[in-house]
């Protein structure tokens, strides 16, 4: 029973990978370790957006998932716009290629996509408990998703959003809000175990 759940938590660490905040110079960012992970944060602006990054694998894919805060230190209300992200990685020749970030809706589609195969290839007598279990994880996985919101002053919000995988060197993740953009850059060409 010990090697069982030894087996396991190897498995879940080598299934999860945390990776690593790249610093840049003459910059002021801090960090804080949360929930085990290392969130790297901008204030800018009336603003102070946060990152984190790892791997993620589930049934629907591999991806890079950020989670994403942001908090209006300002004194106006603002729109954060999760569809403006944009992410792109440096590749091991040196090439920086563009990834697709999955908005909310995006991410939903892929799972439907991804569960109707699923249904027309088991090729069940009755696919209604199957579809209803398929929409109870659609919900599941939308749930925390980054979506449109006004953003009022004193008021913060945090969410996560899915980052297509590439392998590559750098990871970069461009965040624009209120006319100003926060990049954080992630080392990626090597797994560390998330804890």
């Amino acid at each position: 029973m010990k090697k069982l759940c030894l087996i396991l938590v190897l498995l879940h660490a080598a299934l999860c990978q945390a990776q690593t905040f790249i610093f840049p110079e003459n910059d002021s960012i801090f960090t804080e370790y949360n929930d085990g992970r290392l969130w790297a944060y901008r204030e800018t602006d009336g603003c102070v957006v946060g990152l984190t990054c790892f791997e993620e694998q589930n049934n629907y894919g591999r991806f890079y998932q950020i989670h994403v805060f942001v908090k209006n230190t300002g004194n106006q209300s603002f729109i954060f716009w999760p569809d403006s992200i944009s992410a792109n990685i440096s590749t091991k020749r040196g090439e920086i290629q563009p990834l697709s970030t999955y908005t909310h809706e995006d991410f939903q589609r892929k799972i439907k996509r991804n569960q109707i195969w699923s249904i027309v290839l088991a090729d069940e007598e009755n696919p209604l408990p199957t579809a209803i279990m398929m929409e109870d994880d659609r919900k599941r996985q939308g749930e925390g998703y980054l979506k449109t919101t006004t953003i009022y002053p004193d008021e913060a919000i945090v969410g996560h959003m899915n980052i297509r995988y590439k392998k590559g060197r750098t990871l970069t993740v461009h965040i624009p809000i209120n006319g100003h953009t926060y990049s954080f850059s992630w080392d990626v060409s090597k797994k560390k175990r998330s804890k």
